[in-house]
């Protein structure tokens, strides 16, 4: 997907130092761009997946409902990602949330007793 967008290894290891330090750097800020636009696709792909199997959750079996509790998580992130970060996976907002892991202990336990995912 990299590829796609004309990302090469270099422009990877430059894109990871964050748009505060690319502000002046032309050549920073579109392997920074690039790589955003990679993460979107990304994360395009897994939220359709994610669609695509709660679409199909009537024809699973109960007992491996369990199996796709770890699309919780996946949901949350990819949620956050959005909302939070706009698709830039090194914003801070994105790593540093105190209710984390209470939020997805929430949705894990409320989803087992919906029997959802």
């Amino acid at each position: 997907m990299m590829a796609g967008v004309g990302m090469g290894q270099q422009d990877k290891l430059n894109a990871g130092q964050g748009p505060q330090s690319i502000e002046e750097d032309e050549e920073l800020v579109r392997a920074y761009q690039a790589l955003t636009e990679t993460v979107y696709d990304v994360a395009a792909t897994a939220h359709g997946h994610l669609e695509h199997a709660r679409e199909m959750r009537e024809a699973i079996p109960p007992a491996a409902l369990p199996a796709f509790q770890v699309t919780v998580p996946a949901s949350i992130f990819l949620e956050r990602l959005q909302s939070t970060a706009e698709f830039d996976i090194f914003n801070a907002n994105l790593r540093n949330d105190p209710f984390s892991p209470l939020r997805v202990q929430y949705h894990i336990f409320k989803n087992s007793f919906l029997k959802t995912f």
